[in-house]
């Protein structure tokens, strides 16, 4: 075999510092020498373990790994449903007993488990008003309105023009004022009158669940509590 340039240096070192001057000492550098039997099997073995230990670090495994971490974390923040405003409820189930939804409504599990914590243990005879909290709803000096069809289900049989006053409260707070209700041209129900000032002392802001749920007192007078989930 025709030694390389690499293998006349190394020879000439062997011979040079190290006293190899017999050919017969002299071992071949590694890429002309011959793999022992018993260095190929160990090569082979070792080609054959590798996969084992690299196994639980492949590509694959870390990709299931973090996908089963993943879905863990959705499930954690995991939509409970989307609502809408009829027709378009996109969902029915038990929450439709309680509440009417004023506009898309994205529930999480702990806004489902608050509702259920202010549900009564009978169907009210007003259902819950939820809706979320759009731009419009906090601007300075706007009035809250309730759509034609909530307002003709629950409240416009218990408008009375001669007797307006609302006593509206915040949920879980000392904060309380007197409001206005009334049935606008439009047929929506709108509360008027100290509303715009309540809803700043409130802190409710644009993106806020809220849930408006409305009493009757024994003279039949609407009395609001509002919740903010």
């Amino acid at each position: 075999m025709a030694k390389c340039r690499i293998c006349r240096q190394y020879w000439r070192h062997l011979a040079k510092h190290h006293g190899y001057a017999d050919p017969s000492r002299r071992s071949a550098p590694s890429h002309h020498r011959r793999p022992s039997s018993s260095s190929t099997a160990m090569t082979q073995s070792h080609a054959r373990d590798e996969p084992r230990r690299q196994a639980p670090f492949s590509s694959s495994s870390t990709t299931a790994t973090d996908s089963e971490s993943q879905q863990g974390e959705e499930y954690e923040h995991l939509e409970y449903i989307i609502r809408g405003p009829p027709p378009n409820i996109q969902y029915c189930g038990e929450l439709e007993k309680y509440c009417h939804w004023g506009n898309e409504v994205k529930l999480y599990r702990h806004h489902v488990d608050k509702l259920y914590a202010i549900f009564p243990r009978k169907i009210p005879d007003i259902k819950y008003y939820v809706c979320t909290v759009n731009k419009t709803f906090t601007q300075q000096g706007q009035r809250m309105y309730f759509p034609v069809h909530y307002t003709k289900e629950n409240l416009k049989k218990y408008i009375k023009p001669d007797d307006d006053m609302l006593k509206v409260k915040l949920a879980n707070s000392s904060l309380h004022t007197n409001c206005r209700i009334m049935l606008g041209t439009d047929k929506r129900a709108t509360i008027t009158r100290n509303w715009s000032e309540f809803r700043r002392c409130a802190s409710i802001h644009e993106g806020d669940i809220c849930t408006f749920h409305f009493n009757l007192t024994a003279e039949h007078c609407l009395t609001l509590i509002i919740h903010v989930l």
